[in-house]
């Protein structure tokens, strides 16, 4: 049995599964989950209430997050890697220097949304509102995808590996 504090102090989720790796919490509400260093691999979070959760280091490599809300959650310094944020709602969301590479964020909402020093190597980044989010020293590929007519480097972000000057 996992159990999943939050910011309240007083409310407990419970799940039935010896770790969070790998779990279904579908639709589940997290809002302000403190979810920390956790190891949520493989887990999916398809239309969850994620609002300012508490994913600081965590590990969510392959995690799905399609149509999650994860405004205002702090994701920084996270291992994110080959994750589903398809049309996701990640308004003000803080991704510092979250490892994103092959991240899925096609039709995301990235409104303030904060990349900086963050991976998006390889990541398909043709997402709503990306005009506003921040790209300081965030790292992307020439496999990185982005929507039509923005430029990655007028806005910080540092191309590497292949291609880069």
């Amino acid at each position: 049995m996992i159990k999943i504090a939050f910011v309240d102090g007083h409310q407990v989720v419970e799940i039935d599964a010896p770790t969070l790796a790998g779990v279904n919490l579908d639709d589940f509400s997290l809002h302000r989950a403190l979810l920390e260093n956790q190891n949520l691999s493989g887990a999916s979070f398809k239309g969850a209430d994620l609002r300012g959760a508490f994913l600081t280091s965590a590990v969510m490599s392959g995690c799905n997050f399609e149509e999650a809300l994860l405004m205002t959650a702090f994701m920084d310094d996270a291992i994110i890697d080959n994750a589903n944020f398809y049309k996701a709602k990640l308004m003000s969301t803080v991704f510092k220097r979250a490892i994103l590479t092959n991240a899925n964020f096609l039709d995301a909402d990235v409104c303030h949304a904060d990349f900086e020093n963050a991976d998006l190597s390889n990541a398909n980044m043709e997402c709503a509102r990306i005009g506003s989010a921040s790209f300081k020293n965030a790292k992307y590929s020439s496999k990185t995808q982005w929507p039509m007519g923005f430029d990655p480097r007028e806005v910080g972000a540092v191309l590497v590996g292949d291609g880069a000057e």
